[in-house]
């Protein structure tokens, strides 16, 4: 399986609690890093957020995040766990 999901807006992550949408498990890693504020409204745009969370300013940046797995979704061998730590430490060291 391929998915890729390229957040725009904020309401890009609304569906990070669905674990059959694509990419949540990153969405919810980002959101649970920072990357957006409480108070963030899900229609803005996602690259004044990104650019704080990464620390560069006001320069146009994206963050591309790549996962894969071997593993059929709902294996029951604990990849999601796995990868979640994975991917909070891999974007963690990213940006700082």
């Amino acid at each position: 399986d391929y998915a890729e999901s390229n957040i725009v807006k904020v309401e890009d992550l609304d569906d990070c609690r669905d674990p059959l949408a694509d990419c949540a498990l990153i969405k919810c890693a980002l959101i649970y890093l920072g990357l957006i504020p409480k108070e963030a409204n899900s229609k803005d745009d996602i690259q004044p957020y990104l650019q704080n969370f990464c620390r560069v300013g006001e320069e146009q940046i994206g963050l591309e995040v790549v996962s894969a797995s071997l593993l059929p979704r709902g294996s029951g061998m604990g990849t999601s766990s796995i990868l979640a730590g994975c991917v909070l430490v891999a974007i963690a060291r990213c940006v700082g």
